[in-house]
């Protein structure tokens, strides 16, 4: 879960189908009464799914189809989580490589133990982020192989993570340093729906810590307009912004108290109260003026 950090970020419980440590409570109890060895991890796309695996997934293929992914890419996922994304672009996309990016080490670790037949392969690369893309995957004590160091990716893909960046501006210009010429990338964003007012200094204050509380920067709180100019500040074409907030907030703020009373869980346990936080702000997002998009652009030739 990526909107609110509060959710699964220490307390981690036993896997339920695997015993191993490091799954988030919070993220075993979405995955709760489930089939399937899942972990994901974001917000989930609810305009179809009724469970959470399935929305998780829907939102993920949505930003790959936005991108573009297809057969024999060289893709890079930033912010994978445990790793469900990774296995979803090596299988159903075809992937001929996809290097991952996580800052979380407990996340990256879980993964590179899942994924570890992959990576023996050479068809998986794991690092964990340290402050700055290009130095993540061009340098540290495993960079990329020559045939993809920086613009040789065909995609760049962020699910749910880009918001949580020091700076997003920042991010997506990595971003496109890292694609190859004419490549795409996708990510969603927690975005605003009008700028704020200086002369809303209560609304400001308001929405400024609660994006503190969900460790968005309040510099990345952006609207679409602002996103645009920036994608063309970069040289960036064929811009799009769709708003999702209906499919992904207004989904998960339904699916979070009717998943815990069907599965008997109490508020209160361990990681419950944190899903039940995440929900709250999703279901006050529109009166806040947040909404939630998806923005991918193709780079530069």
């Amino acid at each position: 879960m990526r909107i609110v950090p509060l959710l699964s970020k220490h307390t981690s419980v036993r896997h339920p189908w695997s015993g191993e440590q490091g799954l988030a409570s919070d993220i075993e109890i979405l995955h709760r009464g489930s089939d399937g060895k899942q972990s994901w991890a974001n917000l989930g796309d609810w305009s179809n799914a009724r469970e959470y695996g399935a929305a998780a997934r829907d939102l993920a293929m949505r930003v790959a189809s936005a991108a573009g992914l297809g057969a024999d890419h060289l893709v890079l996922d930033v912010g994978f989580g445990y790793g469900d994304s990774l296995a979803l672009w090596l299988r159903d996309g075809a992937a001929a490589h996809v290097d991952g990016v996580e800052a979380d080490p407990l996340r990256l670790q879980y993964a590179r133990n899942r994924y570890r037949r992959s990576i023996e392969e050479g068809r998986l690369t794991l690092r964990r982020y340290c402050g700055s893309m290009q130095e993540t995957v061009c340098g540290g004590s495993e960079p990329a192989p020559q045939a993809r160091l920086a613009g040789l990716f065909d995609i760049v893909l962020a699910v749910d993570a880009a918001y949580h960046f020091p700076s997003m501006s920042d991010f997506v210009g990595e971003c496109v340093q890292l694609a190859r010429p004419g490549a795409r990338i996708a990510m969603c964003t927690v975005a605003l729906r009008h700028p704020i007012k200086a002369s809303s200094r209560g609304h400001s204050a308001l929405v400024r810590a609660l994006a503190s509380a969900a460790g968005i920067p309040s510099r990345n709180l952006l609207t679409a307009e602002q996103l645009r100019a920036q994608a063309a500040y970069l040289g960036c074409s064929d811009v799009r912004v769709r708003d999702l907030s209906a499919e992904v907030l207004g989904g998960f703020a339904a699916f979070v108290p009717a998943h815990l009373k069907a599965q008997s869980i109490h508020p209160w346990d361990r990681g419950a109260s944190r899903l039940l936080a995440t929900a709250a702000l999703c279901r006050n997002a529109e009166r806040l003026g947040i909404c939630y998009h998806l923005f991918s652009a193709r780079c530069p030739d």
